[in-house]
C-alpha cells in the first residue's frame, strides 16, 4: 500500500512540473515574438531593436538605466533620455515632466516616425514625404565626430517652428529629418529616421557617428533608455505577477505540489531553533582594514592602476569618446566642450602611469585630481 501511494505521489509530481514547464516556455515564446516585432526595443537583440544601443552607450563609459516598471520621473543625475518609437502616448504629466527635466539642463533625443502629443507640446510636427534611404548635413555643425550620412529609409519629415535643421533627406528637396532646439538650460535632439539607431543599421555609414554628436553635447550622467512607452510601465504587485503570468501559475503549481507531498509523506515542522545574532562590522572598518592590507603587502602597482582607470572613466564620460582614444584627445575634447581644466587629473594619471616613488606628492596630485573631477560632474557640456 505504502509503495503504491509513492508512485501516485512521484507520477503526480512528474504531471504537475512538465504542466509548469510547459506553461514557462509558452511564456517565454510569446515574449520573444513580441520584442521581435517592437521596433527599437531596448531589451532587444532583433535586426529591428536597440540593444547594441543600450550595450554601446555603456562601453563608451556612461551609465545606462532602464526607465520601466516604475512611476515616470527623471532626476538630476539623468543626462539624456533615449525615447525610440514610442508605442504608446506620452500623458501630459508625463509631456510636463520632460519639458521640466530638459529646461533643467537634461537632453532628450526623439527618435519616431510616427507623430505623437511630444512632438508637438515641443513645437515638431512629423509630415509624410516619399521614401528615402539616407540623410547628410545640411551644415557643418556635427562635427564630434564628423559625418558624411546616415543610412535608413524613412517616410518622415520634420516640420518646426524653432531649432536648426541638422540633416537632410539624401534627395532633391532634402527634407530636414534631424533638427535640434534649445529648450531652458537643456536640449532637444528630434530624428524622423529612427531606424538608423537599429541593431541592424547602427554599424552602417555614419549612423554610429550621429549617436556620438548627440552624446558630445550631453552634460555628465546616466543615459536613460524609456521603455516605459514601450509598454513597461507602472509597478505590478508580486501577487499580480504571479495571478496573472504563465511562471507565477506554474510557481503556484510547484507550491501546491510541494505542500501535498509534505502532508501525504507526514512531515512536520520541528520546534524552533533560537537565532543567533552576529556583530557584523561597519564598511568603515572593513576599508581601513583593507587599505592596510594592500599597503603592507606592498600592492601600491595595483592601487595606482585602480586609480588611475577610475579617473579616466571620468574624462570618458565627459568627453564622450570611446575607450581608444588618447588620454591628450581626453583632456583636450573635455575642455573645449564643458571648459572646465582638466590638467590636474591628466597630471595625476600620467604620474600613476610613471610609478612616481613620491607618496606624499602622489597622495597631493590626487587630492586636487578628484576635485576636478567632482567639479567636471556639476558641470553640463552644452
Amino acid at each position: 500500500m505504502r509503495q503504491g501511494r509513492n508512485w501516485l505521489i512521484w507520477g503526480a509530481a512528474v504531471v504537475m512540473l512538465l504542466a509548469g514547464a510547459t506553461l514557462t516556455a509558452l511564456s517565454t515564446t510569446e515574449g520573444d515574438s513580441r520584442a521581435q516585432g517592437l521596433l527599437l526595443d531596448a531589451h532587444s537583440s532583433a535586426g529591428n531593436g536597440a540593444l547594441a544601443l543600450y550595450l554601446w552607450t555603456r562601453e563608451l563609459g556612461r551609465d545606462t538605466e532602464y526607465l520601466e516598471y516604475k512611476p515616470f520621473t527623471l532626476s538630476t543625475d539623468d543626462a539624456l533620455l533615449v525615447s525610440l518609437e514610442p508605442i504608446t502616448e506620452y500623458e501630459p504629466e508625463h509631456i510636463a515632466e520632460v519639458r521640466r527635466w530638459v529646461s533643467d539642463g537634461g537632453t532628450l533625443l526623439l527618435a519616431s516616425e510616427t507623430p505623437a502629443a511630444l512632438h508637438r507640446s515641443l513645437g515638431f510636427e512629423l509630415e509624410e514625404v516619399t521614401v528615402f534611404t539616407g540623410a547628410r548635413p545640411l551644415q557643418p555643425l556635427l562635427q564630434q565626430p564628423p559625418m558624411e550620412n546616415v543610412a535608413a529609409y524613412s517616410t518622415k519629415r520634420i516640420a518646426f517652428e524653432r531649432g536648426v535643421p541638422l540633416l537632410g533627406a539624401a534627395t532633391y528637396s532634402r527634407e530636414p529629418v534631424l533638427v535640434t532646439a534649445r529648450e531652458g538650460a537643456g536640449r532637444v535632439w528630434v530624428l524622423s529616421m529612427p531606424r538608423a539607431l537599429t541593431n541592424e543599421k547602427l554599424r552602417e555609414a555614419d549612423n554610429a557617428k550621429l549617436y556620438l554628436n548627440v552624446l558630445a553635447h550631453t552634460r555628465a550622467g546616466t543615459v536613460v533608455f524609456d521603455e516605459w512607452h514601450h509598454g513597461r510601465e507602472g509597478a505590478e504587485s508580486l501577487r499580480s505577477l504571479l495571478l496573472t503570468e504563465r511562471w507565477g501559475w506554474a510557481t503556484w503549481y510547484a507550491a501546491l505540489l510541494t505542500l501535498i507531498y509534505f502532508l501525504l509523506r507526514g512531515k512536520r515542522l520541528g520546534r524552533p531553533v533560537r537565532t543567533v545574532t552576529a556583530r557584523y562590522r561597519s564598511s568603515g572598518e572593513y576599508v581601513r582594514s583593507l587599505a592596510s592590507m594592500l599597503r603592507s603587502a606592498g600592492k601600491r602597482d595595483y592601487l595606482r592602476a585602480h586609480y588611475a582607470d577610475h579617473l579616466l572613466r571620468a574624462l570618458r564620460r565627459a568627453a564622450g569618446l570611446p575607450p581608444s582614444a588618447s588620454l591628450r584627445d581626453l583632456q583636450h575634447a573635455v575642455e573645449a566642450s564643458t571648459g572646465a581644466p582638466v590638467d590636474k587629473i591628466v597630471k595625476a594619471i600620467e604620474a600613476m602611469r610613471d610609478h612616481d616613488p613620491d607618496e606624499k606628492r602622489m597622495l597631493r596630485l590626487v587630492a586636487e585630481a578628484e576635485a576636478q573631477r567632482k567639479g567636471l560632474q556639476r558641470r553640463n557640456t552644452w
